[in-house]
C-alpha cells in the first residue's frame, strides 16, 4: 500500500472513531452492567435524568405607569 493510501484510510478511520466513540462507549458501558448482572454483581446506578430549571420570578415585565396615581387599580380599559 503507498504512502498516500495509508494517510487517506488513516484520516477516515480517526473521523469515524470520533463519530462512533460516543456509542462504542456506551455499548461497552451496557455489556459491563449486563454481565455484571448476569454474575449476580450489583447493578451500577443509571444515570440521573436532567433537570428542569427552577422557573425563573415572575415579575411583570411591563409596568403601568398609571398605577401610583389611582392606588394601584388603574387598568387599560
Amino acid at each position: 500500500m503507498s504512502a498516500g493510501a495509508v494517510e487517506r484510510h488513516w484520516g477516515r478511520d480517526r473521523v469515524s472513531l470520533v463519530e462512533c466513540g460516543a456509542r462504542h462507549g456506551a455499548l461497552v458501558q451496557w455489556r459491563r452492567a449486563r454481565d455484571a448482572g448476569l454474575a449476580g454483581q450489583p447493578l451500577p446506578e443509571p444515570p440521573k435524568e436532567p433537570e428542569e430549571p427552577a422557573p425563573v420570578a415572575t415579575d411583570p415585565v411591563f409596568r403601568n405607569p398609571l398605577a401610583g396615581l389611582f392606588g394601584g387599580a388603574a387598568s387599560e380599559e
